[in-house]
């Protein structure tokens, strides 16, 4: 599958980050890259999943996973509550 591919600058522009902190991202292996000759290069969707794990959850969001967790706890009937896993006892 072939996404574009951005440069280390144009991929700072779309973060609204400095030049170089985007370096310092790329040299602090924060954010998969292609190295080309000299050349680094960011693809979208690896830019797309670097800011997938970067973000900050809202409470309310915070608030409704644990809400559906406990829903879904309850409904295999444990009342709410988690259950740790048997311990391998070999």
């Amino acid at each position: 599958m072939l996404t574009a591919l951005l440069t280390v600058e144009e991929a700072a522009r779309v973060c609204n980050v400095s030049r170089s902190r985007m370096y310092h991202i790329v040299a602090a292996r924060e954010i998969a890259v292609h190295v080309i000759g000299r050349s680094v290069r960011i693809s979208e969707e690896d830019l797309n999943a670097y800011l997938a794990g970067r973000r900050r959850y809202s409470k309310n969001e915070i608030i409704q996973v644990a809400a559906d967790r406990a829903a879904r706890h309850i409904e295999h009937g444990n009342g709410g509550k988690a259950v740790r896993p048997a311990r391998n006892t070999f």
